[in-house]
């Protein structure tokens, strides 16, 4: 017996010894890439609600964060932006905005609260058809301020859920303003 117990002592050691260290916190994550890919529904606002109708949006942010949440995104949006019937004329529009977005993520666990406002261009083509069957097309490029807010749910580290709400305006030859919203996904990398 007095041999026994020195020989497990010594393989009770060994084997705690070569047991890694384990930690409870997670290490703060450094910069930080994402991807969002959303669509919803764009509502005209003051003098554009005269000539458009509401319309679905799809969006794009490509986006890096740093650790304290501080970030930029690329942002597009599209919408085929439809105009209310006029009885002479047919309009086919489509309609994007390309935005560079300094934004601020609140959060860095499940549940996260994004900021951000920013500028760029937005990008108009439409074709009108008479009822002579006459086509015109004109094409507008004009510069686009947008503000955003959202909320992200990651169900997993690798992305989540995301909600987003903002308005936008254009300045220029086309003056729109209008507000939307987009529901979608995230993966972060």
């Amino acid at each position: 017996m007095k041999r026994i117990l020195p020989i497990l002592l010594l393989c009770t050691a060994s084997t705690a010894a070569a047991q890694p260290e384990t930690t409870t916190e997670p290490r703060p994550p450094g910069t930080r890439w994402s991807l969002l890919l959303g669509g919803g529904a764009l509502a005209p606002i003051g003098d554009m609600r005269a000539g458009y109708q509401d319309a679905l949006v799809a969006g794009a942010r490509l986006s890096v964060r740093a650790r304290v949440g501080i970030g930029i995104q690329l942002a597009v949006d599209y919408s085929p932006l439809p105009r209310r019937e006029v009885a002479t004329e047919t309009f086919d529009t489509s309609y994007g905005t390309v935005a560079i977005v300094p934004a601020w993520t609140i959060g860095q666990g499940t549940v996260r609260v994004q900021v951000g406002a920013g500028g760029g261009l937005a990008l108009e083509h439409v074709s009108v058809t008479s009822d002579a069957d006459e086509r015109t097309t004109d094409d507008t490029m004009s510069p686009a301020a947008l503000a955003q807010v959202g909320l992200e749910l990651h169900v997993t580290q690798g992305g989540g859920l995301v909600v987003l709400g903002g308005a936008t305006r254009t300045f220029g030859e086309r003056e729109y303003q209008y507000a939307w919203g987009m529901g979608g996904l995230t993966l972060e990398f």
